[in-house]
């Protein structure tokens, strides 16, 4: 993944991510789901961190109190927590904005 100009510092930064999270949580905080990530707030950012630097991504979901992951579906990572959302692997690897965010924005 390219490093160019600091975004990727930015973007993988313990304030960045926090601040995805909590734009992401409005009307969600009473779900099972949301509640244990942000029972863990902080390992949990750590870790996602990690592997953004790692050049991985690994999608989890809550069953019967274990995180299990999330297969891929044609390539791309959908959550169950938040309905719609879909992260083409391959594009967010390579550093392909536009393809992510074109993909989220769907």
């Amino acid at each position: 993944m390219k490093r160019v100009g600091g975004l990727f510092l930015q973007i993988a930064g313990r304030g960045n991510l926090r601040e995805a999270v909590g734009k992401a949580m409005p009307g969600k905080r009473d779900r099972t789901e949301v509640r244990a990530i942000l029972a863990d707030l902080e390992a949990n950012l750590s870790r996602l961190g990690t592997s953004i630097f790692d050049g991985e991504i690994d999608w989890f979901a809550l069953e019967d109190d274990e995180y299990r992951p999330i297969p891929l579906d044609d390539g791309l990572l959908r959550s169950r927590v938040f309905p719609g959302l879909a992260l083409p692997v391959a594009a967010a690897l390579t550093g392909d904005l536009a393809a992510v965010l074109g993909a989220v924005r769907k």
